[in-house]
């Protein structure tokens, strides 16, 4: 058999998301927390009134709307790490796999005992950045901001891996993407609470009090904003200047914009086979900027992760056939709007210019072929436009982040067939991905219209593999250097008629992946053409 020397790159990655964290500190400290707006920032709102914006904005979205509790914040990340521990040793026979029993003090002062895990992608990807955000929004729902929220989330990680998981090794890994991706989907879900209990109090017909709107509103308060709505039970707020609803019968000074659809896909590949699957998908986006997108002047700072996005969309026949998720969430930033009232709507120019983190996990099993990849964007710039021109607005997007990532190796596939499995890395003999460093950019151009739109999308990621830091590394002795590239293109036309919250679309998609490991190189595409029928509000 065939033995390859490492060729890979050591990475001091113990030091790493201490590093991180303190990168993303000192970004955060360049852009104050709250707005700094000029006296005559206005807009005007959907009561066509001229609004000032910085009173507006310090009462929505300042640091003193929500005091700091720092007893209950404590309280409360207590019991989300209560219940992760419960959730670990309910049936502790299932983590014996991972157990290796080093002692605390070698944990803590020896590099050689942090290394990554070979847990499952969902797990590593999904599960562990889910108990991030459980800690990231606690905190944040408690009147903290990105940073110290962000803390909290890397410290409860930290304490995990070396006293609470103490049979284990620590997990690099889980250092990095449980903060980082916590955060990534907190910040959307933090929002997403505050707006779906942002019903002002004011007076109301009967038919306001009592009809399917309102249910709408009190149900999503207390689901997806349960967090947000335990706090205002617990202890009332500082109640925030009144705004003119929007559509939904909440808050205006959000930005919303949430889907529903369902449809079919027409599917082929690079080796000319075809098929259908059924789609299903959801989004939403929240903007939390008063007057946005409105007539008016604004220029302002933010740092309270004030644009965030959430994507899932799955596809199925018999069996499941993908799943993709993205969270996106810029964290601070600068924002300019300079809009006037026009012919048809209204004209001029807007822009953001920010530092953004996000999460994408997708897993894809199509025509008999596996495909999976993950990655947290750790932290980088972003630009958007967005040209109004009347009835007619262009959007334009443009972002570039380093990221962790955990991509699966195609290549790894033929590299196992010629030289066997034996001494390779076990997330490799396990489940087919390995860990790597990264850097991805992404492109969006949109045009809207009438209730056209018309979409393209582009991204781009290039991975290398990190060699020397395996659970097992003393039995890796097969450790050539790995490589993947992952283009992603989308491009979509959608109608909405005037009126309606009826949504039709075409997606056309290709997803193209070049992976790379000693002697092999692979070469892989799918292709996707799906009409879908939802609902938008």
């Amino acid at each position: 058999m065939a033995r390859h020397v490492l060729l890979g790159p050591r990475v001091p990655l113990m030091r790493l998301p201490l590093l991180l964290a303190i990168a993303l500190g000192a970004a955060l400290s360049l852009s104050p927390a709250r707005a700094v707006a000029r006296e005559e920032d206005y807009f005007i709102d959907r009561d066509q009134r001229s609004v000032y914006f910085e009173p507006l904005y310090d009462g929505w979205f300042g640091s003193d709307r929500y005091p700091k509790r720092y007893a209950r914040a404590a309280a409360e990340n207590g019991a989300v790490m209560a219940f992760e521990l419960f959730i670990y040793w309910y049936d502790p026979q299932s983590n014996t796999v991972d157990w290796q029993y080093p002692d605390l003090w070698t944990k803590i002062t020896k590099q050689s005992v942090a290394r990554f895990d070979d847990n499952l992608e969902r797990t590593n990807w999904l599960l562990h950045p889910t108990a991030g955000a459980a800690h990231y929004t606690v905190t944040r729902i408690n009147g903290f901001g990105v940073l110290p929220s962000f803390g909290v989330a890397a410290t409860a990680s930290a304490l995990y891996e070396v006293a609470f998981e103490w049979r284990e090794i620590i997990s690099f890994n889980d250092l990095i993407v449980t903060p980082f991706g916590g955060m990534a989907v907190g910040e959307f879900f933090y929002h997403l609470g505050n707006y779906l209990n942002s019903e002002q109090a004011r007076p109301r017909t009967l038919d306001e009090v009592t009809g399917p709107d309102e249910f709408g509103r009190r149900f999503s308060a207390v689901t997806l904003g349960l967090p947000r709505s335990a706090a205002k039970g617990i202890e009332a707020e500082k109640p925030p200047p009144l705004v003119p609803d929007d559509s939904l019968g909440l808050s205006s000074a959000y930005s919303h914009r949430f889907e529903l659809s369902m449809g079919e896909s027409f599917l082929t590949n690079d080796q000319h086979r075809k098929g259908t699957a059924t789609s299903i998908g959801l989004s939403g986006r929240l903007v939390a900027m008063p007057g946005f997108l409105r007539p008016g002047h604004i220029a302002t700072w933010f740092g309270d992760g004030n644009f965030t996005r959430f994507s899932a969309r799955s596809m199925f026949d018999q069996s499941p056939r993908e799943l993709e998720l993205e969270t996106d969430a810029h964290l601070f930033g600068y924002f300019k709007q300079d809009l006037r009232i026009g012919r048809g709507g209204p004209i001029g120019e807007t822009y953001e210019l920010a530092g953004h983190t996000g999460l994408h996990y997708v897993d894809r099993w199509l025509f008999d072929r596996r495909d999976q990849y993950a990655m947290v964007h750790l932290l980088g710039p972003v630009g958007t436009a967005w040209l109004s021109r009347g009835p007619a607005r262009y959007r334009f997007a443009l972002d570039v982040t380093p990221d962790f990532a955990a991509p699966y190796s195609l290549a790894y596939e033929q590299f196992a067939r010629v030289h066997g499995e034996d001494g390779t890395k076990s997330s490799l003999r396990g489940h087919g991905y390995y860990y790597s460093f990264g850097v991805s950019a992404g492109a969006e151009a949109s045009f809207t219209s009438e209730g056209f739109t018309a979409n393209i999308d582009a991204r781009y990621g290039r991975y290398e593999s990190i060699e020397g830091h395996e659970r097992m590394q003393e039995d890796v002795t097969v450790d050539p250097h790995l490589s993947d590239d992952i283009l992603e293109l989308s491009s979509t036309l959608a109608f909405e008629p005037p009126g309606t919250p009826v949504l039709l679309r075409v997606t056309g998609a290709h997803v193209g992946r070049r992976s790379h490991m000693a002697e092999f190189t692979v070469h892989r595409s799918d292709e996707r053409l799906e009409g879908a029928l939802g609902i938008h509000f």
